[in-house]
């Protein structure tokens, strides 16, 4: 009769053990599954925080080249404006050159006759 009630007894206990070592290791379980969806939650975070950096710099460095692109066609248009402006200018001084040059000839051609003209009248 003891040896049974033993038995009995060391059965509850070994039950009771048992129960006990699965509630630990589910409450174990339950801790890692909830310490890897945190870890997950935070890899992604800072995967989805590097991406918005990544697109953000690539965001600026598309900026900056488009500024640049834009200085140095100013740059250009500039240098074309400068260009143009001396070669309107040297066409302009060749042309009033040209008109002096006429002027000093019709000049000269008027005195010339004015001289013939007095030399005629004498």
């Amino acid at each position: 009769l003891t040896t049974q009630r033993l038995k009995a007894a060391a059965a509850r206990k070994h039950m009771l053990f048992r129960s006990r070592l699965y509630s630990i290791e589910r409450m174990l379980s339950e801790k890692e599954e909830r310490a890897q969806e945190a870890l997950s939650a935070t890899l992604a975070a800072r995967q989805d925080m590097w991406k918005q950096k990544r697109e953000k710099l690539n965001s600026t460095q598309e900026k900056v080249k488009t500024e640049q692109r834009r200085m140095e066609d100013g740059r250009k248009y500039l240098q074309y404006m400068r260009e143009a402006k001396i070669a309107e200018e040297k066409q302009l001084m060749a042309q009033r050159s040209e008109e002096l040059l006429a002027l000093r000839e019709s000049a000269q051609m008027k005195r010339k006759d004015e001289f013939q003209q007095l030399h005629v009248d004498k």
